[in-house]
């Protein structure tokens, strides 16, 4: 019987089982690595089998469910622990469900972050003390959760959790830090929370306080000029006052020139560096939307295709008015995650409003739509996390592009 298995989970995969590393980052998740994620993330229960085959399975249709489900099983069991008795695996069935073995020693890093942020968040001794209960905290997020991973919902749900978490012990952290004057790593702290939200205002106005601390007028120049572009593309306001000061202060020192070619190279650097790490539809501001049509419509003609424009609109009950504040843009954020990992790479997307996405889709027939709109509300619905926020879909076909 193993004694002993670490899981790595946060910014790339791994499995070690008494000192034998069983995968690696490199290997690729198949479904019984998916499964064996899936109990690792909610180890603290059983896991009914029907709610493993709707998460995993959820938009196949399976001849025999219960059975890819017992092969799955099986498969994971087999290359964790070769042939063991029942009661010896690593995955056990219990009451019509599955879980991990509680008489094995498991290390889990999101285990390990989860509890260095309730940790720091009880810390009561001084400065230093939190200071250091924080950077505890905040070093143990690794990157995102299962990032092979990332268009599974399932993983998208769990995975925004952990990052509100970080971020949260990243603004901590930062807190502490400017108290202490240690700019130096306050800026590196803030610079790799701003990685990983970069519409976080609090995490943008430690950057450029760390920036302005460190006379670095010029980073300021062109992270000012990146920075408030995305916010008034995708929040549709400014930044906050200071921040606009910082900047301020910093472009009377710096020639308009060297501002202007220094922030267009930064600017083509990040467009590279997105454009590589795009799994799923293209999300752009609906300037950009409009102008892609024009793309898309080509590309749709040259493959005898047509191009459909859906609209989304979050709603309340029976078609009442959409939830307000927090429960609005916690909807959204559901519906954004259900769209990037439901849509393919062809496809575009944008915010049309508070409460609706735009959606361009070349597709070989209009009838396509109902396809598009039976998956995007399954995703919804399993992302959803607003009990009180349901889904328009309005459709069209904007051209006939083939006669």
């Amino acid at each position: 019987m193993l004694q002993k298995i670490a899981i790595k989970m946060l910014g790339d995969f791994s499995v070690v089982a008494d000192g034998r590393c069983v995968v690696d980052a490199t290997a690729k998740l198949t479904k019984p690595w998916q499964l064996f994620c899936y109990l690792a993330l909610n180890r603290e229960h059983v896991t009914p089998s029907s709610v493993l085959l709707q998460e995993l399975w959820g938009g196949e249709e399976l001849a025999d469910p219960a059975n890819v489900l017992k092969n799955t099983v099986y498969a994971l069991r087999r290359e964790l622990a070769g042939p063991v008795k029942p009661a010896e695996s690593p995955i056990l069935f219990r009451a019509g469900g599955y879980c991990l073995n509680g008489h094995i020693k498991w290390s889990v890093d999101t285990e390990r972050f989860e509890q260095l942020c309730e940790k720091a968040e009880r810390c009561t001794g001084g400065s230093e003390a939190k200071m250091e209960a924080w950077r505890k905290a905040e070093g143990a997020f690794r990157g995102e959760l299962l990032p092979q991973l990332a268009g599974e919902v399932w993983v998208m749900r769990a995975a925004r959790g952990f990052t509100r978490r970080y971020l949260a012990s990243a603004r901590a952290l930062c807190a502490c830090l400017a108290g202490e004057n240690a700019y130096g790593e306050l800026l590196d702290v803030a610079s790799r929370a701003s990685v990983t939200d970069p519409l976080d205002e609090d995490i943008a106005l430690w950057t450029f306080r760390a920036l302005d601390a460190l006379h670095m007028q010029r980073a300021i120049v062109i992270a000012y000029n990146k920075t408030a572009r995305y916010f008034e593309e995708e929040m549709g306001r400014p930044l906050c006052a200071e921040i606009g000061s910082i900047y301020a202060a910093a472009a009377e020192a710096v020639n308009k020139t060297e501002q202007d070619f220094a922030a267009i190279r930064d600017e083509l650097s990040d467009a590279l560096r997105s454009q590589r790490s795009d799994r799923g539809a293209f999300y752009c501001n609906y300037e950009v939307f409009k102008r892609m049509y024009a793309i898309v419509a080509r590309t749709a003609q040259r493959a005898r295709q047509v191009v459909a424009l859906m609209l989304i609109t979050v709603q309340g009950p029976d078609g009442g008015r959409a939830p307000e504040g927090e429960a609005l843009a916690e909807a959204m954020d559901d519906l954004k995650l259900a769209i990037a990992g439901t849509l393919r790479k062809s496809d575009t997307f944008t915010k049309y409003s508070r409460s609706q996405y735009a959606l361009l889709l070349p597709m070989e027939s209009a009838d396509d739509m109902a396809v598009v709109e039976r998956r995007l509300s399954a995703a919804y619905e399993s992302a959803r996390t607003q009990a009180a926020a349901f889904l328009e879909f309005r459709g069209t076909v904007l051209e006939e592009l083939y006669g």
